[in-house]
Order: C-alpha cells, then structure tokens, then sequence
C-alpha cells in the first residue's frame, strides 16, 4: 500500500514539474486586459475623420498557425478604411482562437495610409509525454487518464 501511494505522489510531483515547466511567462498573459480607465463616452475614429485605409498588414511570431487562418479572423484588411475600433476587434477574434497567449499591435502611419504589424506570441504545445517510475501501471493508462496528448495546444483554463 505505502508502494503504491509513493508511486501516485511520484506521479503527480512529475506532473506539477511538468505543468511549471510548460507553462512559460504567459500565463498571466493569457487574456487580452482592457483599459479600464477609458469613458465609455470615448468618441469613435471612422473613416471620415482619419481618411486613411489600410496599406498593409503584417504577422509577427507566427510558428504554428498559417498566416492566412489569423488574416482571415482579422476585421481589417488591407484596403479597408482604417478604423481603431477594428484594431480592438482583431485583436478579441484572435483571443478567441485560443492559440495566442499574447497580441501586440503597432501602427505606422505611412504615405498612403496606414501599416499595422501584429506582434503575436502562440501558446506552446505538448512536445512528448513521458511516464517515469510508473512500475504498476502502465504507460498507457496513465497517458489515458492525464488527458494530454501530444502536439496538443496547452490551455491554461
């Protein structure tokens, strides 16, 4: 009985190591904050009042995604008027992927309008899954019983 509780206990300190050492800095990233700060009285830029259209639209920090799957969330496009309230709402659509743990967005203003550069940071997947000091029980059923698969996209919740 002592044997296999020391097992357990063994099992579940391998499992609290490899949550820490998966989990990175992002971690209190993993929601986008909103200012709290601003009135909800803020008047809303529009496309009169700025004439500007999108002149281009590039993605940083991609390594497992496609670019095309985050463009295609995005609600500005290149061409498009540019609209802040736009930005605002990339950046949700792209929270709600729930593949990035941070999204950082900077805008140049330029000739013909205006270029916005997407600096993005993914959630780090499950490499390999490795069992140790598990002489009672299988491998297998550990895996099963864990819940993690491999090249699976932590999620923090």
């Amino acid at each position: 009985m002592l044997k296999t509780f020391k097992t357990y206990l063994q099992l579940g300190l391998c499992f609290f190591f490899a949550f820490l050492c998966l989990n990175g800095n992002g971690y209190a990233q993993n929601t986008p904050q909103k200012n709290k700060s601003k009135s909800t009285q803020t008047k809303k830029i529009t496309q009169k009042e700025t004439g500007l259209l999108v002149s281009a639209i590039d993605l940083q920090g991609l390594k497992k995604i496609e670019k095309d799957a985050v463009l295609a969330k995005l609600v500005s496009k290149v061409g498009d008027p540019y609209l802040e309230e736009n930005i605002e709402k990339d950046i949700q659509a792209l929270f709600k992927m729930n593949y990035f743990v941070q999204i950082e967005v900077s805008k140049d203003r330029v000739a013909n309008g205006m270029n916005l550069s997407y600096k993005i940071i993914e959630k780090p997947t499950i490499a390999e899954i490795t069992f140790e000091g598990n002489g009672e029980i299988k491998a297998e059923e550990l895996q099963t019983q864990s819940g993690l698969k491999q090249y699976e996209v932590i999620n923090y919740t």
